[in-house]
């Protein structure tokens, strides 16, 4: 049982680093000029559009248990 809760706090951790490392490398970017205000639109549409719907059919092909939900 222990091991469960130190698998989910490895994955929690890793995932919130990842975020944190794009946030910045996104503010290092605009800073060095390669973003401009601009590719914002753009982005937003790239995330709305390709990325959560990946990753909503990511996380639902990978969730266990999933073929008695669907």
């Amino acid at each position: 049982m222990h091991y469960i809760f130190m698998d989910f706090d490895q994955t929690v951790i890793q995932s919130i680093s990842i975020i944190i490392l794009l946030i910045l490398l996104g503010m290092w970017f605009r800073k060095m000029g390669v973003l401009i205000e601009e590719d914002g639109g753009l982005f937003a549409r790239l995330i709305t559009q390709y990325t959560l719907p990946a990753l909503i059919f990511h996380a639902l092909s990978t969730l266990s248990g999933a073929g008695s939900i669907l």
